[in-house]
């Protein structure tokens, strides 16, 4: 009996391992912060978000509400903060309920579906099998 084996093995200084999804308007709001950060950009894994104030420094942890224009998209949202870059924290989603990861992968899914529109009807022609 012939066994099939698979096996992936990413680069060592690969940070980002899935798609990360930027939506204007995006904020994350945590408990006894002074106001709600803007995020750069979310995946299923985790966020980016603007703290020019430097109160999320790496290894911290903090629970978030993702918001875009007054409406709560997700709730409770536990993050650990895994690096800084400027005024850029880069946090990863930890403990994730079947819930919260449904409901980003769908705020992903859908900000990709828009994007795709967006450059096809700019007259991008990558899925376009005429163009040469």
């Amino acid at each position: 009996m012939n066994e099939l084996e698979f096996s992936y093995e990413g680069d060592a200084n690969e940070h980002r391992k899935a798609f990360r999804a930027s939506l204007p308007g995006l904020a994350a709001l945590a408990a006894g912060a002074p106001e709600p950060y803007h995020v750069g950009d979310v995946s299923v894994g985790g966020l980016s978000l603007a703290d020019p104030q430097g109160l999320l420094q790496p290894g911290g942890e903090h629970t978030f509400d993702l918001v875009c224009k007054g409406r709560k998209l997700i709730s409770g949202l536990a993050a650990r903060v895994a690096r800084r870059n400027g005024d850029l924290a880069g946090l990863t989603f930890m403990g994730l309920d079947q819930l919260q990861e449904q409901k980003l992968d769908k705020l992903v899914l859908e900000v990709q579906k828009y994007q795709i529109t967006q450059s096809k009807n700019r007259g991008c022609h990558i899925d376009d099998e005429h163009a040469t």
